[in-house]
């Protein structure tokens, strides 16, 4: 398991073995955010190590 922890809010974001982030309501968390492609990125965990995947198309 890996959390996110937004410095600002403090919020803590548990994340799943495959979650996507972007600004649309299908991912798992959603950034409301002019800068952030409707699917920005996803995390994946492949039972050694976690992924960061860039799914942006600029």
């Amino acid at each position: 398991m890996a959390i996110i922890l937004n410095t600002e809010s403090e919020e803590q974001i548990v994340l799943f073995k495959h979650h996507t982030v972007g600004r649309e309501r299908h991912n798992r968390l959603v950034l409301d955010e002019n800068d952030v492609s409707r699917s920005h990125a996803a995390f994946y965990w492949d039972s050694q190590h976690w992924h960061l995947k860039d799914q942006s198309r600029n």
